[in-house]
């Protein structure tokens, strides 16, 4: 059966959830240990797997901070593979928030922002935490909880559609992917190193109070939630 229309849970209980789109519900969702977690993960197949997450909460300038868990299956070869995206395909300057990997043998991590982008260093193949953040002038770029670099963009992110495990196109990543979450506000190096400390489905464990759970990737919504440890979420 084919998983077009399954829902990833928004485990903030705001019900920003997620539609699967050309997954499949009986294979998609491969068990694997997450550093903190042996649970359930997504894997997008580099071709046309991805969950559609609605309208982005990020637009124009806006401070933000967006945390997942990753682990690439394969180097892209001709097309960038990104794990998250938010914006659209118009042609302007800053217009897009969007991470992953760079086409090519470097294996580099990159930030496109359309025209407004920024390349970091080489990644593997192995399980990582990554936490982008924008203080509306600055892009910060940690990989378990380790900075790997820093660039300054010019951003005004459009607030269409943002997915997890495509770009704006719809072009897929070739990954499995964990817990996502996205903050309003640049959280800071020891919250990063707290969520990265704690493993993949953390927040959703403090969210729910569950010890273990069957869904790994969340949207957070506004609003304070008595289990939540950190603030700020959108």
């Amino acid at each position: 059966m084919r998983g077009s229309g399954y829902l990833l849970p928004d485990l903030s209980g705001r019900g920003n959830h997620g539609v699967l789109t050309n997954m499949d519900a009986g294979t998609d969702w491969p068990p694997a240990a997450v550093r903190g977690v042996h649970g359930r993960v997504l894997e997008c197949d580099g071709v046309n797997d991805y969950v559609n997450l609605g309208r982005s909460p990020i637009s124009g300038a806006m401070p933000r901070t967006i945390v997942i868990w990753v682990k690439v299956i394969s180097h892209p070869s001709t097309f960038n593979r990104l794990f998250y995206a938010a914006g659209s395909l118009a042609s302007t300057n800053g217009s897009r928030f969007q991470f992953g990997r760079l086409a090519g043998t470097t294996g580099n991590w990159y930030f496109n922002g359309f025209n407004a982008n920024a390349a970091f260093g080489p990644g593997d193949l192995n399980w990582h935490m990554h936490a982008l953040s924008y203080d509306g002038v600055t892009l910060n770029w940690l990989v378990d909880s380790v900075s790997i670099g820093a660039s300054a963009l010019s951003l005004n992110t459009h607030n269409d559609i943002h997915y997890i495990g495509a770009d704006v196109g719809g072009v897929a990543s070739n990954s499995l992917l964990g817990e996502l979450v996205i903050y309003n506000r640049v959280i800071s190096q020891n919250e990063i190193r707290m969520l990265y400390v704690l493993g993949n489905g953390a927040i959703g464990r403090q969210l729910t109070g569950q010890t273990r759970r069957r869904v790994y990737g969340f949207v957070p919504a506004a609003g304070a939630r008595r289990r939540r440890i950190l603030t700020g979420m959108v």
